[in-house]
């Protein structure tokens, strides 16, 4: 007995199904990269508390002074309280600007499929990512340490990353 088989191979329709396969693998993988970076910069900190800005009212209380006087000062009172993030830790959440302005783009250049995640239109992303240490463009002094977020977390999902590319389960 003989068999026969015919093999047909159709190089544009395999051609197409890879690129809609790595279209597929680089979309899961930029997803999964956002979220990570979301859940990374939703924490709170264990740096130092302060009242954050506009809540609460100031008074003028009596206090004694290290000299055993009495000394009329300025107080705020019934304000938030913010625990900020240490230095070389995620930023905190204050108002939630970055978590909710994490995006991912889509680009497709040529053969090329390209996910860009990040956070946009966060003007401070960079200095919490890098630190500051310079005067802004209304003369005012900073001299803040980095609270990577971006490539601490790029480093952590790496190998779930580059298994998500290859299109095996995470």
């Amino acid at each position: 007995m003989q068999v026969r088989f015919l093999l047909k191979m159709e190089p544009e329709k395999i051609k197409a199904q890879l690129e809609h396969q790595v279209r597929q693998n680089v979309m899961k993988a930029g997803l999964h990269f956002r979220n990570e970076l979301v859940k990374t910069v939703n924490n709170e900190g264990t740096g130092r508390e302060y009242p954050v800005p506009g809540t609460g009212r100031i008074e003028q209380v009596e206090i004694i002074n290290k000299r055993g006087r009495k000394q009329k000062v300025r107080k705020r009172v019934n304000a938030t309280m913010h625990r900020a993030s240490a230095p070389g830790e995620p930023p905190a959440v204050l108002f939630g600007q970055l978590k909710t302005h994490m995006a991912v783009e889509f680009v497709e250049e040529g053969s090329r499929f390209i996910a860009r995640v990040g956070p946009r239109g966060v003007p401070y992303a960079k200095r919490l990512e890098f630190g500051f240490n310079a005067k802004d463009s209304l003369g005012r002094r900073y001299n803040m340490a980095p609270r990577p977020y971006f490539m601490k977390t790029y480093m952590e999902q790496k190998e779930t990353l580059l298994r998500i590319l290859r299109g095996e389960q995470p």
